[in-house]
């Protein structure tokens, strides 16, 4: 008995242990965020701008031939005094957009706390929170599944250092509460399955289902093929308490989510992008690019673990030792449950391939390649002697941390961090009463928004279309007393060369100018234009 509790005590202190280093290098990535992705920034503002959806609305739906202002581009992102928990804007705003607003409304409450001001860490603190959960069920996963701690403690590392989780977490979307929320049905579906009176995880499915689809509409994939493998295995097992119960928390939450959101249907119905428009062979290779890359953060843990695999299958063979029928049984259960919840990933994975991109879009199925990994690990070592193995030595395993956050660090970078955009940051606080001009492309709000933040720094931006127009000289010349012009160039279907729309600019100006190329983002790159000295 006290053997047990000091091993179970020794658990506990690895665990959390583990569970503050993982979160540590969690935080230090996200100090290296420095500026944000279009699609965050209009997370912000669908969150916090009051009964306004888009930046477009604030400004009479005309961003193509417009003067803005940079206190409107701040206020659009931030809740102001007498905006605060304003749900029903939240609300508005996203029955205007494409996604369901639970996540908008979670965003909304952290920015109403701190009103009037914006960082980076309103969004990102949430998403702390959603990864130390995972980590978290993770680890019960091994305790619970796999009956091993040592299992469980190597399941956090191999996600919290992944390259795909670092990406998930740092992005100030929905993508990481859509990962737990994956997560969470998973091991509610294991634990129906291992207990014999689950009376609690009804309601808990009922509860994780509404809510998944009131996060992101692909949540629907792996909960419809995990409800059907885990609805027709209980069929099998001729479970029928279980599967009339389950059946009808499921649907409950289903029926749910559309009462509280019904847009979801006209939502889904008019998203151009739910429709297999891709062609195979880009399918095939998105998957390949999408597996090699959730695999970048592990692999050098992978290779450290196929050396130790190849220890652990050589002690198996030195042992001989025979297992009881009741234990080979125990086993089969343990990889059936495990499939049954592994499985419906794959083919949701699949799916998701064939009807839009991926990366960021399946990046909630991460754990579950997590989840293999250690039945593949347990299925090795299932035979191995608990105590005096090499494996077992907690300094190896701190190793595969170190690692594991070097590899990401300093050769797999994730993605959606920004580290190169602190010059064009300096600049536009440098050169704030300079004229800014933002040459607009397909859709221009796309660049403004990704660009949101640095261009609020300008007491005015001048949008414009044409290079050619005498709009821009106009609002150049009556800023004249500044010898520095900066310039957005959105991108373009049209496609004039980026360099040519800047020399044309130039050549109407009464002053001579060099050009100078500071940024190359996403949707835009920015220019300097300083005046020649006399």
């Amino acid at each position: 008995m006290a053997e047990n509790l000091s091993a179970l005590k020794k658990n506990r202190v690895e665990f959390w242990g583990f569970l503050v280093l993982l979160m540590c290098i969690a935080v230090v990535f996200c100090c290296a965020k420095h500026d944000f992705f279009t699609d965050e920034m209009a997370q912000y503002g669908l969150s916090n701008s009051y009964y306004n959806p888009f930046l477009r609305t604030i400004y009479g739906n005309n961003l193509d031939d417009n003067i803005i202002y940079g206190k409107d581009l701040m206020n659009y992102i931030v809740v102001n005094k007498g905006e605060r928990f304003a749900y029903d804007s939240v609300y508005y705003n996203q029955t205007q957009d494409v996604h369901p607003p639970l996540y908008y409304m979670v965003t909304h409450t952290i920015c109403s706390i701190f009103y009037g001001t914006f960082s980076k860490w309103t969004g990102l603190i949430p998403n702390l929170i959603f990864l130390a959960l995972m980590l978290a069920i993770l680890y019960q996963f091994g305790v619970r599944l796999f009956e091993s701690h040592k299992v469980g403690i190597m399941m956090m590392i191999l996600y919290g250092t992944s390259t795909s989780a670092t990406s998930n977490y740092t992005m100030v979307r929905m993508y990481q509460p859509l990962a737990l929320l994956t997560l969470l049905l998973a091991y509610e579906f294991l634990l129906l399955l291992q207990s014999n009176r689950p009376r609690l995880v009804y309601p808990a499915i009922f509860l994780t289902i509404c809510s998944g689809m009131l996060t992101h509409y692909f949540y629907l994939f792996y909960s419809f093929f995990v409800c059907a493998f885990v609805f027709f295995y209980l069929l099998k097992e001729k479970q029928y308490q279980k599967l009339w119960r389950f059946s009808v928390a499921a649907l409950s939450g289903v029926g749910a989510m559309v009462l509280i959101y019904p847009y979801i249907l006209t939502s889904l119905s008019g998203q151009s992008n739910l429709s297999v428009d891709y062609s195979l062979k880009r399918c095939m290779t998105d998957i390949i690019r999408m597996i090699l890359y959730m695999g970048r953060g592990m692999l050098l843990c992978a290779v450290v673990g196929a050396v130790g695999i190849l220890l652990l299958i050589w002690t198996t063979i030195q042992q001989k030792r025979q297992q009881e029928s009741q234990q080979r049984t125990k086993n089969t259960k343990q990889s059936i449950y495990a499939l049954l919840l592994i499985a419906p990933a794959a083919i949701a994975f699949l799916v998701i391939a064939l009807v839009g991109p991926l990366e960021r879009y399946a990046f909630h199925l991460t754990p579950f390649v997590v989840l293999f990994a250690g039945l593949v690990w347990t299925c090795v070592i299932r035979n191995v002697p608990k105590s005096g193995h090499v494996l077992g030595n907690n300094v190896l395993r701190l190793g595969y941390v170190v690692i594991a956050f070097c590899l990401v660090w300093f050769v797999y970078q994730p993605k959606f961090l920004y580290r190169d955009a602190g010059e064009s940051y300096e600049i536009a606080k440098q050169y704030h009463t300079s004229p800014c001009v933002y040459m607009n492309g397909t859709n221009a709000e796309v660049g403004i928004v990704g660009n949101l933040i640095q261009m609020s720094y300008f007491d005015d931006i001048c949008l414009q279309a044409n290079p050619w127009s005498d709009k821009i000289t106009d609002y150049i010349e009556a800023h004249a007393d500044n010898d520095t012009i900066i310039v957005y160039i959105a991108e373009r279907i049209d496609a004039a060369d980026d360099d040519d729309e800047v020399r044309i600019i130039m050549s109407k100006l009464s002053k001579n100018y060099s050009a100078e190329m500071v940024r190359f983002g996403d949707f835009t790159r920015m220019y300097v234009l300083r005046a020649a000295e006399s």
